[in-house]
């Protein structure tokens, strides 16, 4: 019924008007060629790619609702446990670890992030890879970009949840920087991060174990768990390589910066002076060459001496000081781009070229001859050309009898 039907003949003409023109047709020698690797150039590539993967995140609701319900019970965890800090020295040090918390939060949402970008990857090298769909990549940069974004406005929530509980400095060059730095740069550094690690590592459970020592090392040589001054020697260029010391330092600097100090009684140092003498008298040499305060100079019985003055100075044992805050910007960038390079040569390594340990111990794979290259996208210059029957293709069984 087909064959012997008007569209049938209407198909059979169009075909025959193709052979007829398409072969006097100018050899397109763009991008767009089948001598070319990809249909398009590589922005169009990744432009795609990111407007796709910005609709599967839209399209992945749970995982978003996950991520944000995760952030915010965190922060209002660490943020109601440290609600109200008061001037004092455990105030100052209570400052500290609840940065310490804060950096584990990016903890669980790189992993949070492994298990949604794992599938993604999977996809891309069983299915769209062999296809040459598009560069691989321009998937790892636009998922990478995209947990980033994701992230940064999880990180706002987690700002407020926890910044102003605290009561932390409310003043535009305090509080504005340590949302720039926490909000905005820090998400870029730990999801490049963590998406490097799991794009060169084989499944979601080798990944998590890598990041799990990885991040481990970096927050041992942050300076909160054991300053500098206190580690062995060997340990001390690990306190110079590890990025979290530049972002404690970015963090804990405006929240004590400016902000005074009050000793609690338990904090103060108290003795009694030499007979006859009062409390400002007997300790204003010490003072002078050592910094603090006497909280009752007046007195000739039980002097009470506070160390300090300012919160900063708790900390600056620690390395931290407020003028080191656009030095630690700047730093925190060298290890955002060296995460996206890390990425990319992670996945061409073990992904692409497939490298693999056992591989330096084949020789005979390492001497032996290189197999004939051929293209899978070789030009083919005989598709129009005529082949034996074409005159009886559409023709009914009648006629070609």
């Amino acid at each position: 019924m087909w064959i012997e039907s008007p569209q049938c003949a209407a198909v059979a003409s169009e075909i025959d008007e193709m052979h007829r023109t398409l072969p006097n047709r100018p050899v397109n020698t763009n991008a767009g060629d089948l001598s070319a690797k990809f249909a398009t150039t590589y922005a169009n590539q990744f432009w795609f790619v990111l407007k796709r993967t910005f609709l599967q995140f839209w399209r992945s609701p749970v995982y978003l609702r996950a991520k944000f319900l995760e952030c915010v019970v965190c922060a209002i965890f660490v943020g109601l446990s440290f609600v109200g800090m008061d001037h004092t020295v455990a105030g100052a040090e209570g400052a500290f670890s609840s940065v310490f918390m804060l950096l584990l939060i990016a903890l669980a949402m790189i992993n949070q992030g492994h298990v949604f970008a794992f599938d993604t990857r999977e996809l891309f090298e069983v299915r769209e890879a062999l296809s040459n769909t598009f560069h691989w990549s321009c998937l790892l940069v636009s998922h990478t970009l995209l947990e980033i974004f994701w992230s940064c406005i999880c990180q706002f929530f987690c700002y407020i949840c926890y910044y102003w509980p605290a009561q932390y400095s409310g003043t535009a060059h305090h509080a504005g920087f340590f949302f720039f730095i926490y909000v905005l740069i820090f998400p870029m550094y730990f999801m490049s991060y963590g998406m490097a690690i799991l794009y060169f590592s084989p499944d979601v459970p080798s990944a998590s174990m890598i990041n799990s020592n990885l991040f481990a090392s970096m927050l041992l040589f942050c300076g909160i768990l054991n300053p500098k001054k206190y580690s062995p020697g060997f340990w001390s260029f690990m306190y110079v390589v590890s990025p979290f010391k530049y972002f404690v330092q970015a963090f804990v600097g405006p929240i004590v910066h400016n902000r005074k100090l009050e000793c609690a009684f338990d904090e103060l140092s108290i003795m009694d002076p030499p007979k006859g003498t009062k409390c400002g008298d007997f300790l204003q040499t010490y003072v002078d060459n050592n910094g603090g305060y006497i909280q009752n100079p007046d007195e000739d019985i039980q002097c009470k001496y506070c160390p300090y003055t300012m919160q900063e100075q708790v900390v600056r044992q620690y390395d931290i000081k407020w003028s080191y805050h656009w030095r630690n910007f700047g730093i925190v960038w060298i290890y955002i781009l060296f995460n996206f390079a890390a990425m990319l040569a992670g996945y061409w390594i073990f992904r692409v070229k497939k490298f693999s340990i056992s591989s330096l111990f084949n020789f005979k794979k390492m001497f032996a001859s290189a197999a004939k290259h051929v293209d899978r996208h070789e030009k083919d210059t005989t598709i129009f050309a005529a082949k034996k029957g074409d005159d009886k293709l559409l023709v009914p069984k009648k006629q070609q009898q």
